[in-house]
């Protein structure tokens, strides 16, 4: 994982905000995808993401938190043809609560467990 330190050198406009991390971008990000082929025409995904706690603006004092999160995604699909495959995604696995957008409005909660699935059809 990879932390990049993103904060205002300079801000004529706002210049109480030099110095401080940049809003909306956490200071730590990372994901891992572990994915699995069978040969039967099985296809099964999972992934992991982690975001660390970062600000809606550059004064901290606002209190305009997005939470740390961690959150799993899963995935499955079965070819059935070779231009047609049957697919159930989840998202938000665990259906961890986190804020993930506070921006001085009201605050946008994060993906919630969402469950999709249907066909996929692929035109030659």
């Amino acid at each position: 994982m990879l932390s990049w330190d993103s904060r205002y050198t300079a801000n004529p406009v706002n210049p109480i905000t030099v110095g401080q991390q940049m809003e909306g971008v956490p200071r730590n990000r990372g994901s891992v995808t572990l994915m699995y082929a069978a040969p039967g025409g099985w296809h099964t995904l999972i992934e992991g993401q982690y975001v660390s706690e970062s600000h809606g603006d550059a004064v901290p004092g606002d209190n305009l938190i997005q939470d740390a999160h961690f959150v799993l995604n899963a995935s499955a699909s079965y070819l059935l043809r070779k231009d047609l495959e049957l697919y159930l995604e989840v998202q938000n696995l665990l259906d961890r609560h986190y804020i993930g957008v506070n921006g001085g409005g009201p605050p946008i909660l994060g993906t919630p467990f969402e469950l999709f699935g249907g066909f996929r059809f692929t035109v030659p």
